[in-house]
């Protein structure tokens, strides 16, 4: 009695406690853009600083990386190529902050042009 669960949190991290007086990280708006018939942008932002790393395919199994971008920033970039025209792309964005915690995105699709 009077409490309440407003958050959820998954982590690899084995007994991880958030910071007290601290926000949860965040991965969010994240986005497949610019989507042309080989190549798609993928944006998202972060609540903290964070690298940049997007794991995509034709299946929930994925099978593709981008190249890890180790730059630390809260709006996230990361260009796909070589895709294949008229193609349905599942991808998943993931992004480690400065203390080594990694966030994982939920499963997202898009679809090239033909």
């Amino acid at each position: 009695a009077g409490t309440s669960l407003d958050m959820l949190v998954v982590t690899d991290k084995s007994g991880f406690v958030p910071p007290a007086g601290s926000a949860i990280t965040e991965l969010y708006k994240v986005l497949a853009k610019k989507v042309q018939s080989t190549s798609a942008k993928i944006k998202w932002r972060s609540t903290t600083t964070m690298d940049s790393f997007v794991e995509y395919g034709t299946s929930v199994s994925y099978g593709n990386t981008s190249t890890l971008d180790p730059t630390m920033v809260i709006k996230h970039k990361v260009s796909l190529a070589n895709l294949q025209p008229n193609t349905t792309y599942h991808f998943r964005v993931t992004s480690v902050d400065g203390s080594g915690n990694k966030w994982v995105s939920a499963d997202f699709t898009f679809t090239t042009l033909p």
